[in-house]
């Protein structure tokens, strides 16, 4: 059985044309032989489109099949991709992690103690089982970092990075590049300050190979030199952070310590504007710096320039309320300028007689 298909719009359009001619030539014969052939032109087509109507093919170009199928397809992908799937429900590791997570926000030491063993020990157990798990190995870090156990944070979160970069299933590269740096952070000052200084160097670069680029680690580079002695390159370091973000907290501050002790020895030298030069760029880098703010005024006095180091003596005793320079010096600066009332109300006030 042949199925008969719809004429096409050219089709239809040359039948109608054939049809036009065939009337014209008949209406010159007669008129019954133009009734006829046109009740035999009209009567075909019609048989044939009930024929088409009465059966079923999938056309895609049809509109309404296009428009249905895509209905279809988008109520799939909204099923497997926006419906809340509750991975709790369903992975081990979200259940262990959330034991170690708990743990942060217990007061009693032995709760807590037990939810990071038993939340530590799963995730142990899982990373071992899926080894090649971005997310397990991330979250290990985790529970490494908040039990202090730095190396082996470094350790797996260097794993994380590495099975995460590029993919598009569990990406948590980033997370495991910030958890990386707590460790490294945390490790290579404890380093620093036991005067370990090449294990320290060992683990900032541990850092940097796994995330290059980073504004905080290349203040750490500057604070290893600066430990080190070797001012030069510390602030090398320090001024290219601040190039790049002028804001970045542990440059300016780490800064600001290097010129408060250019400062220091300039003042032991004998170089009064050098020294006070330093200790203004030490406060204008680190405003809470009361050593800072207290030796400008103090070298304002040797100056004998008691008048501006007035406002640096009390912005020092702001930070510091305790400061002994601060409050010595302001007194004595109060003195020199005449003001015994500001003077003895100072005095006052810290209890001096």
């Amino acid at each position: 059985m042949t199925i008969s298909h719809p004429m096409s719009p050219s089709e239809r359009f040359k039948m109608s044309k054939a049809g036009k001619k065939t009337t014209q030539t008949s209406n010159k014969k007669n008129t019954a032989s133009k009734h006829q052939s046109r009740e035999t032109h009209n009567t075909v087509p019609v048989n044939e489109s009930k024929k088409v109507k009465s059966e079923f093919k999938f056309d895609f170009h049809n509109p309404r099949i296009r428009l249905g199928t895509a209905f279809l397809l988008a109520v799939v992908v909204y099923l497997l991709l926006w419906t809340d799937a509750k991975p709790d429900s369903v992975d081990p590791w979200y259940r262990a992690f959330k034991l170690v997570d708990s743990a942060t926000r217990v007061e009693n030491p032995i709760q807590k103690q037990m939810l990071l063993n038993t939340g530590g020990n799963s995730l142990k157990e899982l990373s071992v089982k899926y080894p090649y798990h971005s997310k397990i190995q991330l979250m290990l870090g985790i529970y490494y970092n908040i039990v202090g156990q730095f190396d082996s944070a470094i350790t797996v979160e260097k794993e994380a990075i590495i099975l995460s970069t590029g993919g598009t299933i569990n990406p948590v590269e980033q997370d495991a590049q910030r958890q990386l740096l707590y460790a490294v952070f945390t490790k290579a000052n404890n380093l620093l300050n036991s005067g370990n200084y090449v294990d320290a160097k060992k683990t900032i670069d541990t850092g940097v190979k796994y995330v290059p680029n980073n504004a905080d680690l290349m203040s750490l580079v500057g604070a290893y030199y600066h430990r080190k002695g070797s001012l030069d390159s510390a602030r090398l370091y320090y001024n290219a952070v601040l190039s790049v973000n002028p804001q970045n907290e542990f440059a300016r501050t780490n800064l600001g310590m290097l010129v408060f002790q250019e400062g220091n020895q300039a003042y032991t030298n004998g170089q009064l504007e050098t020294a006070l030069t330093n200790y203004k760029r030490a406060a204008e880098l680190n405003p809470k710096n009361a050593d800072a703010l207290s030796n400008v005024g103090i070298v304002y006095s040797r100056k004998n320039n008691y008048k501006d180091a007035i406002p640096f003596f009390q912005r020092a005793l702001d930070v510091d309320p305790r400061h002994n320079n601060s409050i010595s010096g302001l007194i004595t600066a109060y003195i020199k300028t005449g003001d015994e009332r500001s003077a003895e109300a100072v005095k006052r006030k810290y209890g001096i007689k």
